[in-house]
């Protein structure tokens, strides 16, 4: 009885994962930057996740927040998206709506609550100059904390539609050192270069 209940809970566990890469899948074809990013920054942030020894629920909402944290881009024009030169301030707060634009998509799916908030989070900074709401980094939850410094790696790492070559891996370091208690919180940064060993 008992394995039949858990084999259960993994399909449906299984099936809500596969609901949520679906969602993810929709922003995918709009933007092409977005092709592996959520991946990449959903096996970051869970390592960052295991090594700040969060619960295996915590870290499995993280991990929905992690694939679906762009989704909100969907609402954002394309050419906005994909504009290989500077943003104007206009088109930068058209971008910045995309939290809450993914907030609004899937805060109303009970499973996906706490990824909801968690990915409302991911652009705010510690020192309370993020978007949208401008918190700050006591008044964030710790799988935003990660999931932010994640996806910032990620940036830095990958090729922008603004950016030929990506940044090595000293000025990574140099990047996230500076960025430490002002854009991200200083402990997940520790661990997240610990991780990496730069």
């Amino acid at each position: 009885m008992l394995d039949k209940i858990e084999e259960l809970m993994a399909e449906q566990d299984a099936n809500y994962f596969h609901t949520v890469k679906a969602l993810a899948n929709a922003i995918e074809a709009s933007d092409e930057y977005t092709r592996g990013h959520c991946d990449r920054v959903g096996r970051l942030s869970i390592k960052i996740a295991e090594e700040l020894e969060l619960s295996p629920e915590r870290i499995r909402h993280l991990e929905y927040a992690c694939v679906l944290h762009d989704v909100g881009k969907i609402g954002i024009q394309e050419s906005v998206l994909n504009k290989p030169f500077k943003l104007t301030q206009s088109e930068y707060e058209e971008i910045k709506q995309h939290p809450r634009i993914g907030y609004e998509i899937i805060k109303d799916i009970p499973f996906l609550e706490d990824a909801s908030t968690i990915l409302l989070q991911h652009h705010e900074r510690i020192d309370g100059k993020g978007y949208p709401n401008r918190l700050i980094g006591s008044e964030l939850l710790l799988e935003s904390k990660i999931l932010a410094a994640a996806d910032t790696y990620d940036a830095m790492t990958s090729f922008r539609v603004y950016r030929e070559t990506p940044l090595t891996d000293q000025q990574v370091l140099e990047e996230l050192i500076q960025a430490k208690g002002t854009q991200l919180d200083e402990d997940v940064v520790a661990v997240l270069i610990g991780i990496l060993q730069l």
